[in-house]
């Protein structure tokens, strides 16, 4: 790294940066995170600009209001509001059941990575779809997975983004699938199944069908595994969490921390007492982590 980039963060824009929601991952170089920061702060103009570069044409409209009315349940749980965040209006991909997703990608092959928001049209002028989707719900949702786009951590990621839901069946059960190669998988052997299910039952093959029906073990036995993984994940996440207030003094500051750790911090959280943490902090804030640099210059 050279002398001119060496440090050339200051406390004070990396506080504000972190409000943005531009985090520093894990092993990131201040000059990598400053040019991340850089690509996603001038995102909008950009793609105002080269709009040819997206999968899809439309405009940015009432993104603001929006993103603001997102930005009350994020500042709470991620403490955080990243206004620079580019907001589409595109049912482009979306099957009739998806109301949205965060596309994380590089503008070329070697460049940082950045984010914008893919919203179902309905979304651009109402605030529920199918009477369940929650607008406001589904963009905090996603920008819990823009804050965190350079991270590469999946053992976590959907329960931390899960947790801005209103409904506690949501925060709980939704981060069950844990990939999209998951959910395909699930839906796929159900989808199969009955498919086989119809054939035998046309062509009259009662005894093949009864054969088959030990086959229904399969998706039977992947959503037991799912719900046995998931109650593991929040125990480990909820022990870490409880950790983290004790050593902070406060709920919303170990909200904070939690969702810039890694899923070996949260699990490694998990089994230290409050005053194991501050320790491990102070350890931590010598090091050459900027993310740890942030972690203790703003919440411990």
């Amino acid at each position: 790294m050279s002398d001119t980039l060496k440090n050339a963060i200051s406390d004070t824009d990396l506080m504000r940066y972190n409000k943005q929601g531009l985090i520093p991952s894990p092993n990131e170089s201040e000059e990598a995170f400053l040019s991340r920061v850089h690509t996603c702060l001038g995102l909008k103009e950009l793609l105002k600009a080269e709009g040819d570069q997206l999968p899809f044409k439309t405009g940015i409209s009432g993104a603001n209001e929006l993103l603001e009315e997102a930005f009350v349940i994020t500042q709470d749980f991620y403490d955080m509001h990243p206004s620079w965040l580019p907001v589409f209006f595109s049912n482009y991909q979306l099957t009739p059941w998806h109301g949205g997703c965060a596309w994380i990608f590089q503008l070329q092959e070697e460049a940082p990575r950045t984010a914008f928001l893919q919203l179902r049209k309905a979304f651009a002028y109402r605030k529920k779809y199918l009477k369940f989707y929650s607008r406001t719900e589904l963009v905090a949702h996603e920008c819990a997975h823009v804050g965190r786009m350079a991270f590469d951590q999946e053992r976590f990621e959907e329960l931390l983004a899960y947790r801005s839901s209103d409904s506690w069946f949501t925060r709980w059960l939704g981060p069950i699938v844990q990939s999209a190669g998951e959910s395909l998988m699930f839906m796929g052997s159900l989808f199969a199944l009955f498919v086989v299910d119809l054939y035998l039952i046309l062509s009259d093959s009662y005894e093949m069908y009864l054969w088959v029906m030990w086959l229904k073990i399969i998706p039977f036995g992947l959503l037991i595994f799912g719900i046995g993984r998931l109650w593991q994940r929040h125990r480990v996440f909820n022990r870490c969490h409880a950790n983290l207030k004790g050593a902070t003094g406060s709920s919303e500051t170990a909200n904070h921390i939690i969702y810039r750790l890694t899923d070996d911090e949260i699990v490694n959280f998990s089994t230290l007492s409050s005053n194991e943490i501050i320790m491990v902090a102070k350890t931590n804030k010598n090091l050459s982590s900027l993310r740890w640099r942030l972690l203790t210059l703003a919440y411990f």
